[in-house]
């Protein structure tokens, strides 16, 4: 797997503010999360991306190039989408997605104007000004903005802030699509863990300039975390059954009709409910997935990075 961005040591000093402290950083083809509480960073490294900050120290690669020196070249290859997006009111939302579409050099403007204003739901108001947009128009206008051209990485800042639950499931659909159908890859800033652990496969957490962890989903969980599944039962039997097709669990609990396995390994959970649902023990209805996995995982990593920072802290 190739990286598309490289940071190497990379400094960068507001004032007397420390923003990054010797970044290392990949992100790689697919789908990555950044992650970290307000002032971690991330916004920084955002930027330095698209070659709108240098770097006091340290370089940074996009493509194989120094943003800051071929910022137009780098910026052209990449979509973005900023968080809380503010356009022109007196726009419509076709005449924006098409200034971008020129810009971007695409050959009819207009059919990739309206193919992306449809796909984020906004063909019926394309041709209204966008000052007449709600929060959640404005956001999916910013969407379709960003994937104009098929760019080889969208950038998205909070992508389902101001969002119902319909159109933030849609939107995390739609990322999963375009990376698979066309191959795009993302970066997606957001505070919404669960979310970010249905999409992404790598994960970089940050925190006071610095990053924390980076790596394949899968591999941070398995270091911090334990896989957890709740598989439903009704009778005893069954239960004990289903507690017994895990003995190498680091965790197993019978309460209430349901079963909780934990384990470190995502791989021998797997080929346990693999062997009980073909086995017809239990059927995939009966299992439940842990949704906030990214989160304990998230929390766990902020605490161990605190500690290295105050050792002597309690």
């Amino acid at each position: 797997m190739s990286h598309l961005i490289e940071f190497d040591s990379v400094s960068k000093m507001y004032g007397k503010v420390v923003a990054l402290r010797k970044v290392n950083l990949r992100v790689e083809e697919g789908v990555s999360g950044l992650v970290g509480p307000n002032g971690a960073g991330k916004s920084t490294v955002i930027k330095a991306i698209l070659g709108l900050i240098r770097p006091d120290k340290g370089t940074v690669r996009a493509f194989g190039l120094d943003p800051w020196t071929h910022g137009e070249d780098v910026r052209r290859r990449i979509g973005v989408l900023h968080e809380k997006p503010e356009f022109p009111r007196w726009a419509t939302g076709y005449q924006l997605v098409r200034m971008v579409s020129e810009f971007r050099g695409i050959e009819d403007p207009e059919k990739e104007s309206e193919t992306k204003l449809r796909r984020f739901g906004l063909g019926d108001s394309m041709r209204r000004s966008v000052g007449t947009y709600s929060a959640g128009m404005v956001q999916r206008l910013g969407l379709a903005q960003a994937l104009v051209g098929n760019p080889e990485l969208v950038i998205l800042d909070e992508p389902t802030g101001n969002l119902d639950p319909d159109g933030r499931r849609e939107v995390l659909e739609l990322v999963g699509e375009t990376h698979r159908d066309q191959g795009t890859s993302f970066l997606l800033s957001s505070h919404v863990l669960p979310e970010l652990q249905r999409v992404s496969d790598h994960l970089i957490i940050m925190n006071l300039g610095s990053v924390l962890e980076e790596g394949q989903v899968e591999d941070l969980m398995s270091k911090h975390c334990l896989w957890t599944r709740r598989i439903r039962y009704e009778k005893e039997e069954k239960g004990e059954r289903i507690r017994s097709s895990f003995r190498g669990a680091s965790e197993i609990t019978m309460d209430a009709g349901f079963v909780t396995i934990r384990s470190s390994s995502k791989k021998l959970l797997q080929e346990g409910i693999d062997g009980l649902v073909s086995s017809g023990v239990i059927r995939p209805s009966d299992i439940e997935e842990e949704d906030n996995l990214m989160e304990e995982l998230y929390m766990k990593v902020l605490r161990s990075g605190s500690a290295r920072e105050n050792p002597g802290a309690k």
